[in-house]
């Protein structure tokens, strides 16, 4: 990753200006971007905080290290400062003393769930504004860089020992002082506004929450933030605006100082002690309730994604109103084509390649081509241009096809042929995958299973030659890496994943996400020019590179793969013979294949570290979760019960009798006079096709319309898409 793509990952929302770009600088409270951005000739980047903050003080802000602005074969400039010189402090006061401004105006302490202290947030009022800057705990030290993911909620020891009180949830370390003051409790999450999600909120799981944002749009994106999250931890959500009050930009704080006398402030604290009772909880976003045998859908770990995929990720979902794991999957899958010239070595016999094969199943005319558009587009554009190079390099007679990098709509001995012409990696994507299940043995006669059986040993990256009777010659065999993903609807997925599909192992391959339905409203919200350019930058790094490369575990990845490996196996052996047993031993080699991708897209050197496989981990526990969701949902339905073969006469005789007994089947129906058994079965299999019910005397009368209308349906085991609510 260049320097200039790192910064732009670590700032919210960079905008393109000039020959650079802006943001809100992260070192100080910034409503108006204020920090500019560009890159020197020789590749370093150069930071300009018009509100006077330094570039160590940006760099700090953003988690960063001067080293960090300069690229890879060049050396920063020699520290000229005692805080440059000294990046870890061996106390507190001296990190302190390290920003050069004195003593702060207020300072606020992060503990762990024990009490023990592991950052600080420091802020100095100036004229010019207040000023606010993180510290970080480390080994030996203190560090001036916010805290490592996740950070810890604040007051965290007071929320775990307090679990029946409503909590209190305010942007800013201030205004939890405020309500601290009236005996509320009060929590907020380090680093402001726009890093809500890199906070650990598990500790208001199943709480009552009332959310007080800031008065502008900043706070209503924090409150939509701390919602969505808290959500997917099933608390019950209020959001309160205070009737308005507050001014622009405002928030609580702001409120306590308008209040002149102390009638004022009981009134302000009454109110407010009133908001848990009179604000209706709000629906978690996306969320309602689940179907009967299927568990809550979980939240995407956004968090785990490399920096430049987690803001593109975090941006279209909230521009495209869709979760965000129908942006994340399909930009996993094509990062996976990128760098499939990379292979991770588990051990030397084991080694796989970075192919991920993922599908997003939603009713139809729900946001999911957008959602897919994210990746899609920047394969469609170099497949173009890989076309319009073929057509001035050769002749149409001298190369049957270009080059491929992408299609959407191919057969195995097409593809084949292309993988002739590109060993490396194919991505097949399209926005509506029965284009590609529904081909298997299109043009052979309905036998499939040799295209099943062609894809299934595609996912592992091995090599085939296909030799069928065909005119003109066949040459070689053909190898690479093939990846797919794409969208589909829950009913049509449900009946192209036939029974051969499912029995070959092919559906064991997919990671499906079956996210749950929302309701749309506008949002302003967009796609930043800057972050969508930082992961075309990353794509095309990563094609440019061609040779082949193999990467191994560091001993603390291995470690952490070792203990996956176990008690997912462990987990796996206690499911029923079905089929997502098979679908767990394909998962078993997912987070090796995420760390590579994570690994290369962060172009990291050396060997998989154990935080890359920490995080590929955390996606492949939530790929499991989601597992047990589809397979649910996409359950083949039952079939009905066969009606007898004198059903109609049976139903005449009940139209005409109205409630009879067994024996009075057997006198009324010819067919069944011989035998009290076989009239009670075709009785029973009446009632079992609801047909016909039994009484409270053990006779059988028939199902009227009316009847019918009134008497509750059982909810069906796999509902229709359009009525999916898991």
């Amino acid at each position: 990753m260049q320097p200039i793509e790192k910064v732009l990952a670590h700032l919210h929302d960079p905008k393109r200006s000039g020959k650079g770009f802006k943001a809100c600088c992260p070192a100080h409270e910034d409503r108006n971007p204020s920090l500019s951005i560009s890159e020197a000739d020789d590749g370093r980047v150069l930071l300009k905080c018009f509100k006077g903050c330094t570039a160590e003080d940006v760099v700090a802000a953003m988690g960063l290290e001067m080293a960090d602005l300069f690229p890879a074969q060049q050396e920063p400039p020699r520290p000229t400062t005692q805080r440059e010189a000294l990046p870890a402090h061996s106390t507190v006061y001296d990190a302190i003393r390290a920003y050069g401004r004195g003593e702060p105006d207020q300072q606020w302490i992060y503990t762990d769930a024990s009490g023990n202290e592991v950052g600080r947030t420091l802020r100095w009022n100036t004229p010019a504004g207040k000023e606010i800057r993180p510290l970080c705990r480390v080994p030996g030290g203190w560090k001036l860089t916010a805290m490592a993911d996740p950070r810890p909620l604040l007051n965290l020891p007071a929320l775990l020992a307090d679990t029946s009180s409503p909590v209190y949830v305010v942007e800013g370390e201030k205004c939890v002082d405020v309500l601290a003051g009236f005996g509320f409790l009060a929590t907020t999450s380090a680093g402001g506004s726009q890093a809500a999600r890199l906070s650990d909120w598990s500790p208001l799981a199943n709480r009552r929450v009332i959310v007080l944002p800031d008065n502008d749009e900043a706070g209503a994106k924090y409150a939509d933030d701390v919602r969505s999250i808290l959500g997917m931890l099933e608390a019950t959500v209020s959001v309160a605006e205070l009737n308005g009050r507050p001014p622009a930009g405002g928030d609580v704080a702001d409120l306590l100082a308008k209040c002149t006398c102390d009638d004022d402030r009981t009134g302000l604290r009454e109110e407010i002690a009133m908001l848990p009772d009179l604000l209706e909880p709000l629906p978690p976003p996306a969320a309602v309730a689940p179907q009967p045998g299927c568990s809550p859908y979980q939240r995407f770990p956004t968090e785990s994604l490399p920096a430049a995929i987690r803001t593109l990720v975090n941006e279209a979902a909230r521009s495209i109103g869709c979760d965000e794991a129908v942006v994340a999957l399909p930009a996993l899958s094509s990062l996976g084509v990128a760098a499939a010239n990379w292979r991770l070595a588990i051990k030397d016999d084991w080694v796989v390649p970075p192919a991920v094969w993922t599908i997003i199943a939603r009713p139809s005319g729900r946001q999911k081509s957008p959602a897919l558009d994210v990746s899609l587009d920047y394969f469609r554009q170099r497949q173009e241009d890989l076309g319009r190079q073929h057509g001035k390099e050769f002749d149409k007679d001298e190369a049957a096809r270009p080059k491929t990098i992408w299609s959407d709509n191919a057969t195995t001995e097409g593809l084949d042929e292309a993988f002739k012409g590109n060993p490396r990696g194919i991505l097949y994507g399209c926005d509506e995958l029965s284009g590609w299940l529904g081909t298997f043995g299109l043009y052979k006669n309905g036998r499939s299973a040799s295209d099943e059986g062609w894809y299934c040993q595609r996912y592992g990256g091995r090599a085939s030659h296909i030799v069928r009777k065909k005119n003109g010659p066949q040459h070689g065999c053909a190898s690479g890496m093939l990846a797919v993903t794409g969208c589909t609807t829950v009913d049509t997925l449900r009946s192209l994943l036939t029974r051969s599909v499912r029995e070959c192992g092919l559906m064991a391959r997919l990671v499906i996400c079956i996210p749950p339905e929302s309701k749309r409203r506008w949002s302003d919200s967009t796609v930043s020019a800057a972050s969508r350019q930082r992961y075309y930058s990353l794509l095309d790094r990563l094609f440019e590179d061609d040779a082949p490369k193999i990467v191994r575990l560091s001993p603390e990845a291995k470690k952490l793969f070792r203990e996956f490996f176990d008690s997912h196996n462990e987990e796996s052996e206690q499911l029923p013979s079905d089929d997502l047993k098979p679908a767990f031993s394909k998962l078993e080699e997912l987070p090796a294949r995420l760390a590579l991708i994570l690994h290369v897209a962060e172009g990291c050197e050396g060997d998989v570290t154990g935080a890359e496989m920490a995080r590929a981990i955390s996606v492949v526990e939530w790929a499991k979760r989601e597992a047990r969701r589809a397979y649910t949902i996409l359950q083949p339905p039952q079939p009905e019960p066969a009606l007898p073969r004198d059903a109609s006469q049976l139903l005449q005789l009940l139209a005409r009798k109205g409630p009879v007994s067994v024996r009075q089947a057997q006198a009324g129906c010819r067919a069944y006079r011989a035998s009290a058994s076989q009239a009670k079965a075709a009785l029973d299999s009446l009632v079992a096709g609801g047909h016909a019910r039994q009484t409270a005397d053990g006779a059988y009368a028939r199902v009227e319309l009316d009847d019918a209308a009134a008497t509750p349906t059982p909810p069906a085991l796999c509902p229709s898409a359009d009525m999916l609510t898991c």
